[in-house]
């Protein structure tokens, strides 16, 4: 799942190159390395399974005085509206911001800074209720943060870690980070099983900025220590603003490490160009990949039995209405509430009962249970 900036803004320049990779390949369908795979543990077996509505827990207390938000706009202002996250964050963050008839206003940042800047000044001029950036780091708008805390409107940042720690923030500024850590450790934990306890690790990690390297070393790396003493992981250190040169980066890489039989793309931004330097190398059918964020295109290649054997998904629908949550707490002077944002595993055992059209993808039903919509509106005193 895409986590910087620069990292989300790589996915919309290579969504041609994500199309071209997960179509076609020289070396079949076969793929990594044939053999049979081992029984998964329990935790992943539930990893791999629908939500049921049991399965969501109420994040914080109920929000009291939402009703009296009716009428007020709420601007959302992602990293760039072209990029497939914000696209599904945003449609339902409006669907459940809805409920209390609370109304959305994007503004694209375009992935500038001068754009993002006169977004935050048309906010606040327009009398915003709140503003929710979107996969913008706090450091990068923190002369617009200080003018909105000025105007007394409350900030929520999503899909950007909170650089104080863990906390979820304060009543002006509060975070939804994401899973981003928790996905790379589902992942690390299936290589583990998946390979028997042994197995050579390539990680093609993004370097932008600290959280994605953060996400590879201190999520990754140790899980899959923990769960295979005999694993080993190699590190190819990659950028986004060298987008066309990662095939050739990870072709070097696996060809310098030639035991390798997993190949990691933090993201699914970055799942193509890993892709291709995996074929680059002709080892298309001796190793297996895997990748974060559970986007149509990966999916649809993970079915396809083409390079991707196991891509962990992050149900964006779900971070939306969080954000849409954290937001009304920041509105109505809650305090704000850490999220348990749902993640699934999808491999080729789970792959083929899903729809992969553009439609379930923005419904969120690859994920199951949608009953964490009753959830929310009943904590907000808007339904039972």
């Amino acid at each position: 799942m895409l986590r910087s900036p620069i990292v989300r803004l790589a996915a919309t320049a290579g969504a041609a190159a994500l199309a071209l990779a997960g179509c076609s390949s020289s070396s079949g369908s076969g793929g990594g390395g044939g053999g049979s795979t081992p029984a998964l543990s329990a935790k992943l077996t539930k990893a791999m399974a629908p939500a049921a509505d049991a399965d969501y827990k109420d994040p914080g207390p109920a929000v009291t005085g939402v009703s009296k938000l009716a009428g007020k706009t709420v601007w959302y202002i992602p990293l760039s509206s072209q990029i497939t996250t914000t696209q599904l964050v945003q449609t339902s963050l409006t669907e459940a911001l809805g409920t209390a008839h609370v109304g959305v206003h994007p503004c694209s940042g375009q992935a500038n800074p001068s754009t993002i800047s006169s977004c935050i000044t048309n906010a606040i001029n327009s009398g915003a209720a709140g503003v929710v950036f979107d996969s913008i780091v706090a450091g990068f708008v923190a002369d617009g943060i200080n003018k909105l805390k000025a105007a007394h409107i409350p900030v929520v940042i999503a899909d950007e870690p909170n650089p104080a720690g863990d906390s979820p923030g304060d009543a002006q500024l509060a975070y939804v980070p994401g899973n981003p850590t928790q996905a790379l450790q589902v992942l690390a934990q299936w290589i583990a099983e998946d390979s028997g306890g042994k197995a050579g690790v390539l990680v093609n990690e993004v370097t932008d900025a600290p959280p994605p390297i953060a996400y590879v070393q201190q999520g990754f790396v140790p899980t899959l220590k923990s769960a295979c003493s005999s694993c080993t992981v190699t590190i190819n250190k990659i950028q986004s603003a060298n987008y066309s040169m990662m095939p050739s980066s990870t072709s070097a890489a696996l060809i310098a490490n030639p035991s390798t039989k997993y190949v990691v793309s933090e993201f699914d931004a970055f799942a193509a160009p890993t892709q291709q330097g995996v074929q680059q190398t002709g080892k298309l059918n001796a190793v297996k990949g895997g990748s974060t964020g559970g986007l149509l295109a990966q999916l649809q290649t993970l079915k396809s039995g083409t390079f991707l054997r196991a891509d962990v998904g992050t149900n964006f629908t779900y971070q939306g209405w969080a954000m849409a949550d954290q937001t009304l707490r920041l509105l109505t002077g809650a305090k704000p509430v850490t999220y348990q944002v749902p993640l699934r595993l999808f491999t080729s055992a789970n792959v083929g009962s899903l729809e992969l059209t553009s439609q379930a993808q923005t419904s969120g039903a690859w994920y199951g249970s949608t009953a964490y919509k009753q959830m929310f509106t009943r904590l907000w005193g808007l339904g039972s």
